[in-house]
């Protein structure tokens, strides 16, 4: 029995290389070269270091430990990594132990029972059973169903990784765009501040001017209008910075009190390296998660037409069993007239389903087929992306130099103009007209600024890179 056993197995692993389904292969994609001229060095993994912000650094590393979202997504790892560990089971036998005991006492008054021969104690009433022992159960994968959901398995383990690393880099991006709009804001309230209590030195001087009949009531107007609409504008800049401080709260689980009366105490600012890295292009492909979720998502439905294709052949399971059984005494059970063994393989051939298995492997084809479209659309557009966001970086540097310029020019412009009318060669309505654009261009530059600097946090997303930091430091 046991050579017939052993003879059984190595035909069975010789037939179990058969395997039913397509092989998979990775889809190959041929980048070009960068639009725009760039450096071929690699970008850094600890990419917001290149804005030289402390306080932004110290904020990225406070969001990889308490972001909500990261640790929610590190949740469905996890449960990626035991639905594999379930599927490789299936490869395997499952041996299960039990033990019975049966205590069974006869009716004297049961039909066809024999009280003469229990009275006169040919026959007890009263039997005890003892049974302990081992059951197995393996199902044969001669044809890579089960071989096929563990691929499957796998490939949905790393598409979950994957995922969370798109949604680290989602949250780094909009950690560092959140900080940087803050300070943008900051910065455009200290301006407005600023140019706000020059307008009111300007009405005092008119007002006395006025007072003294040197100056038009319409001057006057004028100044006190001008100076009323620039504190008009303080109530709304003052509110965003307290929804960006909060927004930057939720990014890092934190109460948005409590941020926000910490960016009042820090005053930092942003200054990114003049050089950026953009490494080769075709690094993309290799290091966006997105690319990467769609990559093994596309794997997972190829080993899914495998699965379904299996489900066309025969199926074997060998049952056995193996232990003691004994009556009326516990004593007699591991002796060798106790042993008992019982050997059941099974075949089940799918015969007639109404073309059902054949149209769930159609079925998984076309899911495969549709995953290998989305994985070429994802890559096409994580290349859009990548050079919008290096045209958007680069086009909205010119236009900050720009408004560099026209606020140096406003700003001389202003002092000649204030000159002019000291001297009684010009009215103070040019004074204001100067004023007022000084104002709004230096508003403008902060703005282009702060897009110039989340232009660049767009580009670096765009890049791929920084998830690397947290799983380092996590380990998960």
């Amino acid at each position: 029995m046991i050579q017939k056993i052993i003879i059984l197995i190595i035909l069975i692993i010789a037939i179990s290389s058969c395997a039913s389904g397509p092989d998979y292969a990775k889809p190959e994609f041929h980048v070009s070269d960068w639009i725009e001229p760039s450096s071929q060095e690699s970008i850094k993994a600890r990419w917001w270091e290149s804005f030289n912000d402390p306080t932004l650094n110290a904020l990225i590393e406070k969001v990889l430990k308490t972001n909500l979202d990261i640790k929610e997504a590190t949740a469905r790892v996890r449960e990626s990594r035991a639905l594999r560990v379930s599927a490789n089971s299936l490869l395997t036998p499952r041996i299960d132990f039990g033990a019975d005991y049966v205590s069974n006492q006869a009716s004297l008054n049961e039909a066809g029972a024999a009280p003469t021969f229990i009275e006169n104690g040919l026959v007890d009433r009263r039997i005890d059973y003892y049974d302990v022992g081992f059951d197995s159960t393996w199902e044969i994968d001669i044809f890579g169903g089960n071989r096929h959901r563990v691929e499957a398995a796998s490939a949905r383990l790393e598409a979950s990784i994957a995922s969370r690393r798109d949604v680290v880099l989602s949250v780094l991006a909009e950690t560092a765009r959140n900080y940087i709009e803050l300070r943008g804001t900051q910065k455009r309230l200290k301006i407005l501040k600023k140019n706000i209590e020059i307008q009111n030195e300007t009405r005092q001087i008119i007002k006395k001017k006025y007072d003294s009949g040197l100056a038009r009531e319409v001057e006057f107007l004028r100044a006190e209008a001008q100076y009323a609409n620039s504190r008009a504008l303080l109530p709304n800049v003052e509110s965003a910075i307290r929804a960006l401080s909060y927004q930057v709260a939720v990014l890092t689980g934190q109460q948005p009190v409590n941020v926000y009366q910490e960016f009042l105490k820090v005053d930092s600012e942003p200054r990114p390296d003049r050089i950026i890295s953009l490494g080769i292009k075709s690094d993309i492909l290799r290091r966006r998660p997105d690319i990467q979720l769609a990559e093994r998502e596309l794997a997972a439905s190829t080993a899914d037409i495998g699965v379904a294709v299996a489900e066309l052949y025969p199926s074997f399971n060998l049952n056995a069993s193996f232990g003691y059984i004994a009556a009326d005494s516990a004593g007699d059970l591991f002796k060798n007239s106790s042993e008992a063994l019982l050997i059941t393989p099974f075949i089940r051939l799918p015969i007639f389903n109404g073309g059902d298995l054949r149209s769930k492997i159609k079925v998984a084809e076309a899911r495969e087929s549709q995953a290998a479209i989305n994985y070429e659309i994802i890559v096409l557009n994580a290349l859009k992306e990548a050079e919008t966001s290096i045209v958007n970086f680069a086009k909205e540097q010119e236009k900050q130099i720009r408004l560099e310029e026209a606020v140096h020019s406003l700003q001389n412009s202003l002092v000649l103009t204030k000159t002019l009318y000291n001297t009684g060669l010009t009215d103070f309505i040019n004074v204001l007209e100067v004023e007022r654009d000084l104002t709004s261009t230096e508003d403008n530059l902060v703005r282009s600024e702060t897009m110039t600097l989340t232009n660049l946090v767009r580009l670096y997303k765009s890049l791929g890179g920084g998830w690397e930091v947290f799983e380092k430091q996590s380990q998960t």
